[in-house]
């Protein structure tokens, strides 16, 4: 977009008037059919199963995440709020670790024994409801993935160096 401050600092994926399909203004794939430029479409081989080629855009989105971070040797990095794309990001900074060799360990805070038990099956290295401001360990690298304001303000008060903030909520 012209003249558009996040375009203009190379964030153009942040523009406010980004068009995106399925997230921003465009109805997405669970709808019966849907109107998408070509270089946007792309085959699934029939190889990879209907359960797995749903989770490949998301997914993708969680990697990406994980790559826009220098992490340092040794970084404790938490997911707040591990839910969906909690856990792909979870399952992204694993799979970064086991294969680039990342050394970090990765922390998933949630008050739902569930989500932490899903954590370690995708590559956690603990998990556990989030630590207080004045506990430790806290974590250099925070994604908060909670969908609220106040989960953001958590993750700003228990990060030591970082939070990125991963929603497709659609809140303002």
């Amino acid at each position: 977009e012209a003249n558009c401050p996040f375009c203009d600092a190379g964030l153009d994926r942040h523009c406010p008037e980004r068009l995106v399909l399925g997230i921003h203004d465009l109805p997405g794939g669970f709808a019966p059919q849907i109107l998408a430029p070509i270089d946007s479409v792309l085959p699934i081989s029939d190889e990879i199963e209907d359960e797995v080629a749903v989770l490949l855009e998301p997914f993708a989105a969680a990697l990406h995440a994980v790559d826009s971070i220098r992490f340092q040797n040794g970084d404790r990095v938490a997911v707040l709020g591990p839910r969906r794309l909690g856990l792909l990001i979870i399952a992204a900074l694993a799979a970064r670790k086991r294969v680039g060799g990342l050394n970090i360990e990765i922390h998933a805070w949630s008050r739902h024994e569930d989500l932490c038990r899903r954590a370690y099956e995708l590559g956690a290295d603990a998990a556990s409801s989030p630590p207080n401001r004045d506990d430790t360990p806290r974590a250099e690298v925070v994604f908060d993935t909670t969908g609220h304001p106040e989960g953001f303000e958590q993750a700003l008060g228990l990060a030591e160096r970082e939070v990125h903030l991963k929603s497709t909520h659609g809140r303002p």
